[in-house]
């Protein structure tokens, strides 16, 4: 499993939890790689997830826009954190294919739209359209009541082109 930080716009997390006594404490025995818009640990498993989630809490709150745990290894499907402490909770496993509560999480080069979170495949319609380049994006298992709740962006559209007049 892997714990996936992403960073709130202008925060540079590597180099952060790098130089803080404290955070460096916590996740030196972690492998961990610089993505350049988060930080993503790779761990043993659920439990290690959520223990390295734990230890570095206050940076979460304060540094983090969203932080994610893979759901399996090897695929490029992540879970949100109620979700995974639901499952670590209950001793169930919501991670198959028939998982009706899917978001998708875009990754974004705007400065003031840099992370878009919606339902999957509201975005790809709109891909073409978009004003920004996407640098990345994450398919993410959810609870009902985090599936529900999100807000569906009216993205913004490229403005067309002027001959200068």
């Amino acid at each position: 499993m892997d714990l996936l930080l992403l960073a709130k716009p202008g925060v540079h997390l590597y180099s952060l939890l790098h130089n803080s006594d404290t955070a460096w404490q916590a996740i030196r025995f972690y492998e961990h790689v610089n993505l350049g818009y988060g930080v993503q640990f790779s761990v043993s498993g659920c439990v290690s997830a959520l223990a390295l989630a734990s230890d570095i809490r206050y940076y979460i709150r304060r540094y983090v826009a969203y932080h994610l745990f893979r759901a399996e290894h090897g695929k490029q499907i992540y879970a949100t954190p109620a979700l995974v402490s639901s499952r670590y909770l209950k001793h169930t496993d919501p991670f198959n294919d028939a998982w009706d509560y899917r978001l998708i999480l875009t990754i974004t080069e705007s400065v003031d739209y840099p992370f878009v979170c919606t339902r999957e495949k509201t975005i790809d319609s709109r891909k073409e359209e978009l004003e920004y380049n996407i640098q990345a994006e994450y398919k993410i298992l959810s609870t009902q009541k985090e599936w529900e709740d999100i807000i569906i962006y009216n993205l913004p559209a490229k403005q067309p082109e002027t001959d200068g007049q």
